[in-house]
């Protein structure tokens, strides 16, 4: 499902950086996905300390995001070809995961992260960016 409480902002993102991403855009679960209103997001935990959380409400559903193990903040300014989309420069705020969650109305679901690289650096699948910037560069 996709979740937004805008969603003119939401079909750009979808078209402009989420179905250039491969990881996404062949996924038969993503061509299926419901589009749903947010109704409310709260947010827990310190995104700098060991845990972190957002939990989003909306088209009847409570969905928590959990985050844990927390590792130290890292500055990343990626070029178009180390960038999902392979067309814009990317700056963010990476913060990895140890450890991390989903619950839906309140049951957790299964999965665990994986170890994954990205931009040199050993990561695992689970982590956060903050102020999470796309920009075509300049031609």
């Amino acid at each position: 499902m996709i979740m937004a409480d805008n969603e003119a902002l939401r079909d750009y993102i979808k078209t402009g950086f989420i179905e250039k991403l491969g990881t996404f855009s062949d996924a038969p679960a993503y061509a299926d996905s419901s589009q749903l209103t947010i109704d409310g997001v709260v947010s827990e935990g310190d995104p700098c300390g060991d845990f972190y959380s957002e939990t989003v409400t909306g088209g009847g559903l409570t969905i928590k995001l959990v985050w844990e193990e927390l590792g130290k903040p890292t500055a990343l300014e990626l070029p178009p070809e180390l960038t999902g989309t392979g067309e814009h420069v990317m700056y963010s705020l990476l913060v990895d995961a140890k450890s991390c969650y989903v619950e839906v109305n309140g049951r957790r679901l299964e999965g665990q992260p994986v170890p994954r690289e990205q931009a040199g650096l050993a990561l695992s699948s689970a982590f956060l960016y903050y102020s999470e910037t796309w920009i075509f560069p300049d031609k």
